[in-house]
């Protein structure tokens, strides 16, 4: 490695700290802010106290707001139509030729419907913390088999 190179590499490990160093100190600084919201005077009156607001929402809290405020339902809904709008496709390389991936893929999409699979994992992932997609295959004997990879189906399809 070169002298420059090494410079290089150097100068663009400080940028990549500094990145983290600002997203922490954003975070940091909203944790601090947020644990401010309803004080006033010092802290002495809790408005958020006073009106009955709770200060940690649950995730039925947020489903219930999602359910029946329109403006929250926009909020959650807007991005996520704008995110999954258009065909799902999965492209392995960059040539016009299918590979079987490709076409495994396209079948697997059209029997589950994944595009609407993954819009919902996305809406409840924005309710709440988190949101989990799990495929249930068919080669699944006992619960210990979740641990090995997907067998393939007849004809070298796993998704059969």
């Amino acid at each position: 490695m070169t002298d420059e190179q090494t410079i290089e590499t150097n100068q663009n490990q400080v940028q990549a700290l500094q990145n983290r160093i600002q997203t922490l100190s954003a975070v940091i600084g909203r944790a601090q802010l947020a644990a401010k919201l309803g004080s006033q005077y010092g802290g002495d009156r809790d408005i958020y106290q006073a009106l009955g607001y709770k200060k940690e929402l649950t995730f039925a809290d947020c489903y219930i707001r999602y359910r029946r405020q329109d403006i929250a339902k926009a909020i959650i809904d807007r991005p996520i139509s704008a995110t999954w709008r258009g065909t799902l496709e999965m492209l392995e390389a960059d040539d016009d030729e299918d590979t079987d991936f490709e076409k495994d893929w396209r079948q697997l999409n059209k029997k589950l419907g994944l595009k609407s699979r993954f819009s919902r994992v996305d809406r409840l992932t924005c309710l709440g913390k988190y949101g989990v997609l799990l495929l249930g295959l068919d080669d699944v004997r006992t619960k210990d088999d979740f641990r090995q990879p997907v067998q393939t189906g007849k004809g070298g399809n796993s998704f059969t």
